[in-house]
C-alpha cells in the first residue's frame, strides 16, 4: 500500500491551509500562511489536560465571535431600543428618577469592576511568557509559521501580539455583553419607581395636580385619581414592551453566553486542578484571573434579570398600599384590572427558554460541575 496515496487527501487540506512548511517551501506560501493564522488560531493538543485547555479558548472566542455576529446584526433595533428609552424616562419624571438613576449608577459600577476584571486577566496571560521565557511558552497555544521556539524576538513579537488583540478583544466582548445589563438596569429601575408611584397615587395628585388656592369638587378630585392611574398603566405597557425588545435583541447573546461559561468553567477549573501554584505559578495565575471576568460575565446578566422579576412583583403591593379606599368604583375596578394583569413576574427569556434569574446562574454552575466531573472520570 501507498503510504503517500493513504494521506494525500489530508495532506493536501493541510497543505492548503498553510499548516505544511518545508525548507523548499516558497516566500509567497509562508505570508499566505502568515495571514491565514492571524485570522485562524491553531492550537496544539496532546492529551486530556491540553484538550481541556483548549476548549476553554476556542469556547471563549467562538462564543465572542457569534455574540459580536448576534450584535451587528441587532444593531439598528438596539439603536431603536435606545431611544424608546429615552421617550419612556420622558414618560416617568416622577420623584426626578433617582431610583432609576441609582439602579443605573449601580450598573455601572458593575460595569467598570467587570472591565477592570477583564482587563487585569487579559494583561496577566502575559506572565506565561515573562515567567517561561527561556522555555518560549506562549500566553495561548498556537499553530505559527515562524520558529518562536529558537528566536527571542519573534517569540516575544507573538507573546505580545496574543496579548494586545486579547485585550482589544476582551473590550469588545466586555463591551457588547453590559448593553443588556444596563438595559435591565433601567426596567427594574423604571419598575421600582412606577410601584412607589403608585403607592403614593393620592399624595402625587393632591400635591401636583390640585391648585391649594382653589376649591375642587370631588368629583374633579375623583377624576385627577383617574387619570394618574391609567397614566401608570400606560408607563407600565411601555416598561413591558421595553423588557420584550430586550428580550429580542439580547437573547441569543445571553443564551450564547450562559452555555459557553458552563463549559468553560468546568474546563479551566479542570486544569487548575492538575496544576500546581508553587510549581506553575504563571499558568495558575493566568487561569485564576480569567475566571473571575467568566464568573462575572455570567452573574450580571442573571442578578438585574433577577431585579426586574422583584421590581415587577412589587407593583400590585405599591398600588395596593395607596389610599384607595375612598376613590371611586371606577378607580377600584381599574385597580382590580392592574392587580391581576400584574401577578405574573415579567421576565426576561435566553433564547425564549431559559428565565434569566439567579436560580439560571445556579444552575450554570450545577452544569459546569457535572462536566467536571465527567472530565475527572475520563482523566483517570
Amino acid at each position: 500500500m501507498d503510504v503517500a496515496e493513504t494521506f494525500k487527501i489530508p495532506f493536501k487540506v493541510l497543505k492548503f491551509f498553510g499548516l505544511w512548511h518545508q525548507k523548499s517551501t516558497s516566500w509567497r506560501y509562508r505570508i499566505s500562511s502568515f495571514v491565514f493564522i492571524f485570522l485562524f488560531l491553531h492550537p496544539l493538543t496532546y492529551d486530556i489536560l491540553e484538550l481541556t485547555d483548549l476548549i476553554s479558548i476556542v469556547l471563549t472566542h467562538i462564543g465572542a465571535g457569534i455574540k459580536t455576529l448576534f450584535f451587528m446584526y441587532r444593531l439598528h433595533d438596539i439603536i431603536k431600543l435606545t431611544e424608546s428609552l429615552d421617550n419612556l424616562l420622558q414618560m416617568c419624571k416622577h420623584n426626578e428618577n433617582t431610583n432609576i438613576k441609582a439602579r443605573v449608577n449601580f450598573g455601572l459600577r458593575a460595569f467598570k469592576m467587570y472591565w477592570f476584571s477583564g482587563i487585569t486577566a487579559s494583561l496577566l496571560s502575559g506572565v506565561v511568557p515573562i515567567y517561561y521565557r527561556k522555555e518560549h511558552i506562549l500566553p495561548f497555544k498556537m499553530y505559527t509559521p515562524f520558529d518562536y521556539k529558537s528566536n527571542d524576538f519573534i517569540f516575544a513579537s507573538i507573546a505580545i501580539w496574543q496579548v494586545v488583540i486579547n485585550v482589544i478583544g476582551c473590550s469588545i466582548d466586555i463591551s457588547i455583553h453590559m448593553q443588556s445589563v444596563i438595559f435591565m438596569c433601567y426596567a427594574a429601575g423604571l419598575l421600582e419607581d412606577l410601584s412607589i408611584r403608585l403607592s403614593q397615587i393620592t399624595s402625587t395628585v393632591q400635591s401636583n395636580a390640585v391648585n391649594p388656592t382653589k376649591s375642587f369638587s370631588k368629583k374633579e378630585i375623583q377624576k385627577y385619581y383617574n387619570c394618574e392611574l391609567l397614566q401608570c398603566i400606560r408607563i407600565h405597557l411601555k416598561v413591558k414592551e421595553f423588557l420584550s425588545n430586550i428580550q429580542k435583541n439580547f437573547s441569543s447573546i445571553i443564551m450564547m453566553q450562559g452555555l459557553s461559561t458552563s463549559v468553560i468553567l468546568c474546563t479551566t477549573v479542570f486544569v487548575l486542578s492538575m496544576k500546581s501554584p508553587l510549581k506553575e505559578p504563571a499558568i495558575f495565575i493566568k487561569l485564576s484571573s480569567y475566571l473571575i471576568p467568566m464568573m462575572i460575565e455570567t452573574f450580571l446578566p442573571c442578578y438585574f434579570g433577577n431585579d426586574v422579576m422583584i421590581a415587577s412583583l412589587k407593583l400590585s403591593e405599591g398600588l395596593f398600599h395607596s389610599n384607595w379606599i375612598d376613590i371611586d368604583d371606577k378607580f377600584k375596578t381599574a385597580m382590580k384590572i392592574f392587580i391581576e394583569n400584574t401577578k405574573k413576574p415579567l421576565k426576561i427569556l435566553a433564547f425564549g427558554i431559559f428565565v434569566v434569574n439567579l436560580s439560571t446562574f445556579t444552575s450554570i454552575f450545577n452544569l459546569a460541575y457535572t462536566f467536571y466531573a465527567v472530565l475527572g472520570s475520563v482523566n483517570k
